[in-house]
Order: C-alpha cells, then sequence, then structure tokens
C-alpha cells in the first residue's frame, strides 16, 4: 500500500473550465508581454506575420514610445530614463518629423543582442500594431510584416452599421428622421 500513487479526485466539468479558463488567460498575458517572435500575432487591426531576420535594423534606427506618444526630446526622455529602467538601454542618434531616433546599446558589431534573453518588454513586443498606428515603418530588410484583419468593405460596412446607415448610401444622402409636430392643445 505504501508504493501506491496518490488518489487524485476526478475533475468535474466546471473545474476543467475553470482551470482552461485559467491557462487561456495566462497564455494571453504571455502572448502580449511576450509575444512570440515567429508566425502570426493577431492585434486589433493587424495581424503581425513573418519572423525575426536577425538584421539589427530595428534597434540601429528606432523611435521609442510612452504613453502612446512617440518621445520628442532629449530632455523627455532623459526624465523618462529616471522612472522607466527600459529605455537606459537607448541612446539618442538623431530626430526627424516625429520625434528623436535611437539605437541600442547593447548591438555588437554584428547587429546582434548581447542581452537577448534578458532584453526589455518593449524589444520583445517589438514589432507590434501600435507603433504601426503611429506611423512607424519596419525596414525594408525586416522579415516581419503587417496585413489588415479586416477588408476595407469589411471596415466601411462595420461603420455604416453603426451609424445606422445603409452600405453605399452616402451621409448626404440619409434623409433626417422627421419629428413629429408638438401637439396643439384643444379649446
Amino acid at each position: 500500500m505504501a508504493n501506491q500513487p496518490p488518489v487524485s479526485k476526478p475533475k468535474t466539468p466546471i473545474a476543467g473550465k475553470a482551470e482552461k479558463m485559467g491557462i487561456t488567460l495566462v497564455n494571453k498575458l504571455r502572448d502580449y508581454f511576450d509575444p512570440p517572435q515567429r508566425g502570426e500575432v493577431q492585434y486589433k487591426y493587424y495581424v503581425r506575420t513573418g519572423a525575426c531576420n536577425q538584421c539589427g535594423m530595428c534597434c540601429s534606427d528606432i523611435s521609442l514610445v510612452h504613453n502612446e506618444k512617440i518621445i520628442e526630446t532629449e530632455e523627455e526622455f532623459e526624465a523618462l530614463k529616471v522612472f522607466f529602467e527600459d529605455y537606459r538601454y537607448f541612446e539618442p542618434i538623431g530626430s526627424n518629423q516625429y520625434g528623436l531616433r535611437f539605437k541600442c546599446k547593447n548591438l555588437n558589431e554584428d547587429k546582434q543582442c548581447t542581452i537577448y534573453e534578458d532584453r526589455p518588454r518593449f524589444c520583445k513586443k517589438y514589432p507590434s500594431e501600435d507603433t504601426l498606428l503611429m506611423g512607424a515603418e519596419l525596414a525594408p530588410q525586416c522579415g516581419f510584416g503587417f496585413k489588415p484583419r479586416f477588408s476595407f468593405d469589411e471596415v466601411l460596412s462595420q461603420t455604416a452599421t453603426k451609424k445606422r446607415i445603409r452600405p453605399g448610401k452616402l451621409l448626404n444622402d440619409v434623409a433626417p428622421t422627421p419629428k413629429p409636430a408638438p401637439a396643439t392643445p384643444n379649446p
């Protein structure tokens, strides 16, 4: 009797469902904070495709974002480094019409990351839909790409439905709903 394995309770359907939901949540959180670096990653508007080909371009000339805004000045960058340690990995190299451009301090001469296993979350998530929506572009030799999740016609149809406009009708073609005439008192 002493060498028998412990008897486990059979899982109830509810317990199995809760466990599955927990695993699904953990997987979604993991993918948000550390998305896979190969294959498709689905975002709200786009699907990221491809894989990193280790060209190093995204680490050599990149815009950094804070609170959904590209960092524009060196003063702003220096202040952020005080509170957010991930910014210490980068140094300004210039600017463009959008803001400052940066390079990572951890690239070797072959443009390979020297801290790959311990790289910041920002790097693990790159490239993401957020960067794309703010106007950033992938380097021409980048192995990643983005494709829209929905066609233009699907987006137009959804928008028309939300405004209660039939697809194919222009906003000016829709007659306003007539208002009922005010009731007149009977003498």
